[in-house]
């Protein structure tokens, strides 16, 4: 942990020397310029891994979203391969085959999308409201 400590740069995480000099020359204090105590003592070293933790499971998360995604896809597209191949004897052509393909992949991809998308916002907005005492 020392050699860390010697090593890495001991500023909080938001410090910049841009804003540092533009502070010193208008006279007024700059915030960010305090050392971090990279001791094991230090208890807000070791919470700040929580955060850590919550990235790498939103990776992984998103790459198991990812994977199941793309397996659904090529499901849907085998499990219809019969109707394709009618529509293909039928005389559709491939942007016909295409555009129905695409709807049936909506119905997977987008309206989820635009749920969780939604869900989200209205997260937000009712978190901002109630923080702000609405």
């Amino acid at each position: 942990m020392e050699r860390t400590t010697e090593l890495s740069n001991r500023q909080l995480g938001l410090w910049n020397i841009w804003e540092k000099k533009q502070a010193e020359n208008a006279g007024e204090t700059y915030g960010y310029d305090q050392e971090l105590d990279m001791s094991p003592e230090n208890t807000t070293v070791i919470q700040d891994w929580k955060y850590a933790l919550h990235v790498y499971f939103c990776i992984i998360a998103l790459a198991a979203i990812g994977v199941m995604t793309y397996v659904r896809s090529i499901s849907v597209a085998t499990d219809n391969k019969g109707i394709f191949e009618s529509l293909t004897k039928l005389g559709a052509d491939h942007a016909y085959q295409r555009m129905i393909l695409k709807k049936q992949l909506a119905k997977i991809f987008l309206y989820p999308g635009i749920v969780g998308c939604g869900a989200g916002f209205l997260f937000s907005f009712m978190m901002d409201y109630t923080n702000d005492g609405g």
